[in-house]
């Protein structure tokens, strides 16, 4: 108080009274903001993700995710829904892949898709055991394109997933889990475990890598921003990607732990979690003003 005070005289006496306050009031508006979309997030793991039950927004089935499908800067680009039972489909295609941004979280994590009934039975479907190639730019784009037609049947519009450009491959991330991760020069010192994603922005908000050990025993679980993560094209082939890391081992060690367990999610889940996770690699966290 008496600092304050002290700082209002000299202002009075200068005559700039309202010019000294309202500096002192800027710097301090900006960690304020960022405290405050950082308590916003509402993450969830995919292996959460996968099997929930996506209905109308009148609350009639659709089905349940099968698959999340993700762009390699981090997006939710697709999600691919097997159909509810009660749902006619030609030749056994029961699979509808769906563009997130179509989609709709609601508080309780539920999954909404503003659409009527008789139009998602005609979306562009595939048979489980014939996956369309992830490589495939124009089927996925097309993919997008009939749902963004389906505004002028809903009572909002629906909006395409994120711009796949300029990508030239998509990850199903059943296929990112289990996948191993390298540094630089091609030496292995990780594996993905699990995938977490902020629904409310579509993208993923970071990736839990299992370090150390031996066949699955004296491993740790550590979060890595997915932004920390490059795809680099392989030493052996140039056509084939790989997930690569720079850091080294002893800096893993000291990583943010991540504990598989419900306490350990319930943590994991927390905004000072992530924000000391992006901190610790010094990657920009996504929420804040000045992230894409």
């Amino acid at each position: 108080m008496r600092t304050i005070r002290f700082l209002t005289c000299a202002a009075l006496l200068c005559g700039a009274a309202g010019i000294s306050l309202a500096a002192q009031n800027t710097p301090q508006e900006k960690p304020t903001t960022t405290t405050v979309q950082v308590q916003k997030l509402k993450l969830t793991r995919v292996s959460d993700l996968v099997a929930k039950d996506v209905a109308t927004a009148r609350g009639e089935a659709l089905g349940k995710v099968e698959e999340v499908i993700v762009h390699p800067r981090g997006d939710v680009a697709f999600v691919v829904l097997s159909t509810a039972g009660h749902l006619n489909f030609e030749g056994g295609k029961n699979l509808i892949p769906v563009p997130w941004r179509a989609m709709k979280t609601n508080e309780d994590g539920s999954l909404v898709l503003d659409i009527k009934v008789d139009s998602f039975e005609h979306q562009k479907s595939f048979n489980r055991n014939e996956w369309p190639k992830l490589s495939d730019m124009d089927y996925w784009k097309e993919i997008d394109g009939n749902f963004n037609k389906q505004k002028k049947e809903t009572a909002s519009p629906v909006e395409a997933s994120a711009s796949l450009a300029p990508t030239k491959l998509l990850f199903r991330s059943s296929e990112l889990k289990s996948r191993h991760v390298e540094s630089p020069e091609g030496e292995q010192i990780a594996t993905i475990h699990e995938i977490v994603v902020d629904p409310q922005v579509g993208r993923i908000s970071y990736v839990v890598l299992s370090v150390g050990g031996f066949l699955g025993t004296g491993e740790k679980l550590i979060a890595v921003p997915w932004d920390a993560i490059k795809i680099m094209p392989s030493k052996d082939n140039p056509k084939l990607e790989r997930l690569t890391l720079a850091t080294t081992k002893e800096k893993l060690e000291k990583a943010p732990e991540y504990m598989a367990t419900s306490e350990g999610w319930t943590k994991a889940s927390e905004p000072d979690y992530v924000l000391r996770v992006y901190e610790y690699y010094a990657v920009p966290p996504y929420w804040a003003p000045s992230s894409k």
